[in-house]
């Protein structure tokens, strides 16, 4: 199908309604994340990893979260139980897993050298790996590049992917780039026949207001 011409003031739009849209959901749940959440590493709770998720776990210690193949002829022994936390703090912003706070569970991040938006799932972090924290992320899948209309204007730091998730990642927290806004879109939107999300990265939130 092809793809519907979108006007660059219209994405623009589009946009700021995403930004706008997580501002206010912040706002609504302020009162209760005040209450029910608490410093980072405080209230943590036992989490365990299953196989999977600590051969992934593995993988991001080692710097090679994006490989498929073998760990090596002796993978490091690590214990499948962690500390779940609620929130974490990162360069002074709260982030939170999806079932704490949806609005701060939303993310931009590196996944290897690729740039990618999803939600956490969980943060834990381990006396085996101290001083890391950890997030279980789930990427939304992404278009192809022709599907997407964002492409043609990089200083939105927008991108529309599919309203589904690919399978869970492992990253350390310093991989988080930041925040993100998103605005669900049904089928039919920008001439696409599936549901899609608009996902903003917010650490360009300024220099768009600019712009407009």
């Amino acid at each position: 199908m092809e793809l519907v011409e979108i006007p660059k003031t219209l994405l623009k739009e589009w946009h700021i309604n995403s930004t706008l849209q997580l501002v206010i959901s912040s706002m609504e749940h302020k009162q209760g994340l005040l209450m029910t959440t608490t410093e980072a590493g405080e209230d943590a709770t036992g989490y365990h990893l299953d196989a999977q998720m600590m051969t992934k776990w593995k993988r991001a210690i080692a710097g090679k979260e994006k490989s498929r193949g073998r760990l090596g002829a002796n993978p490091m022994e690590l214990r499948a139980e962690v500390a779940s936390l609620k929130i974490t703090k990162i360069r002074g912003k709260n982030f939170s897993s999806t079932d704490q706070h949806r609005g701060n569970s939303h993310v931009e991040f590196l996944f290897g050298q690729d740039q990618r938006f999803g939600t956490i799932r969980k943060i834990f972090n381990s006396s085996q790996t101290p001083g890391k924290t950890w997030m279980i992320l789930l990427p939304w899948k992404e278009l192809d590049e022709s599907d997407d209309p964002y492409n043609k204007y990089p200083d939105l730091n927008c991108q529309l992917v599919r309203d589904e998730f690919e399978a869970s990642v492992i990253v350390e927290q310093g991989k988080i780039i930041g925040h993100v806004a998103v605005l669900k879109n049904p089928a039919g939107t920008f001439g696409l026949e599936i549901k899609t999300i608009t996902a903003v990265g917010l650490g360009t939130m300024a220099s768009i207001f600019t712009l407009c």
